[in-house]
């Protein structure tokens, strides 16, 4: 599942086209925030493909060179190690990962062997994968430790691959870095020991993502100028054709949240959306953003206008 500020930057980029292309209407745009939101889910596939495929490469260059081992005084005590390491092996093996490529169309790598050439050179002068191929002997935790470094030093920080990931979509590069997050965070959980993995779930798009991000856009769009109005009179020194687009953007979706997700936290929501602001407005826009809210949660709280469902939600 994305995160729920990954959805509201999506909303956010989404309310900002619309609000700035009069000639885009809110259906096109809540099907792109759908498109979009799937396309996440693909790249989450498409980059735990490529450590598969990475898997194929090696295995395919070890065959080839496997004389010239032999020949050679290569000081590895295990020259095949890398594709005898069982949880790298358990990733690509996975049923569900090969499923989800299928779901989404991932396509194999055999047309740009280039990008794996360049992650394995890049693979054989770090200093973990000397220090994993050196030792005398390894481990199940060990085989673990090797592919979660190889994905955080390698794989993901690749710039190579940012231009493969432009070229196949665009909005992929805002969501690259929380789907590595993701991904890494997912391998870092998973039990060394495991025989089979099943990456499942994570890697088909969600509904409750796409409701929530479809309502709150759907949500803003439509009651764009009674949002404005809750805005009226708490910039004093502000006129609202002089505040950010998009801190009015933020502004507006907070107040939406504030007063119709009702299973969503008052402080979850202001928080939220002063971090996405730090990201993508101004230096002081957060700062701006939050004396606003401050005023706007006083008043709501005091007209009992914030109806939230469950414990500890205000």
């Amino acid at each position: 599942m994305l995160s729920r500020r990954q959805i509201r930057i999506k909303v956010m980029q989404g309310a900002y086209a619309v609000l700035q292309n009069k000639e885009q209407t809110i259906d096109f745009q809540l099907n792109f925030l759908k498109e979009s939101i799937r396309d996440a889910y693909k790249l989450y596939v498409f980059q735990f493909n490529l450590m598969s495929e990475l898997y194929r490469y090696v295995d395919k260059r070890l065959v080839k060179e496997r004389n010239r081992y032999l020949k050679s005084e290569v000081k590895v005590v295990d020259p095949e190690r890398l594709i005898k390491n069982t949880f790298w092996m358990n990733i690509i093996n996975d049923q569900s990962l090969k499923k989800a490529c299928e779901t989404y169309q991932v396509s194999d790598w055999s047309m740009h062997q280039d990008y794996l050439k360049s992650m394995y050179e890049d693979l054989i002068l770090k200093d973990f994968y000397q220090d994993y191929m050196n030792s005398e002997t390894v481990s199940l935790e060990m085989d673990k430790e090797f592919t979660v470094q190889l994905f955080k030093q390698v794989i993901a920080p690749n710039e190579k691959l940012y231009e493969k990931i432009e070229e196949e979509q665009l909005t992929w590069l805002d969501d690259l870095p929380l789907i590595n997050t993701f991904i890494l965070k997912w391998i870092s959980n998973q039990d060394s020991k495991a025989e089979v993995f099943s990456i499942g779930d994570h890697l088909v798009e969600s509904d409750e993502d796409v409701l929530f991000g479809t309502k709150l856009l759907e949500f803003m769009l439509l009651k764009n100028e009674e949002l404005a109005q809750e805005i009226e009179g708490k910039t004093p020194n502000w006129e609202q054709d002089r505040i950010a687009d998009i801190d009015l953007i933020l502004l507006k979706m907070a107040i939406c949240e504030l007063l119709h997700f009702n299973q969503i936290p008052v402080r979850v929501t202001i928080n939220e959306y002063l971090e996405i602001a730090k990201e993508y407005s101004g230096p002081k826009s957060s700062i701006f953003l939050n004396g606003i809210m401050d005023k706007l949660l006083n008043e709501y709280q005091e007209n009992d206008r914030i109806k939230k469902v469950g414990r500890g939600l205000l």
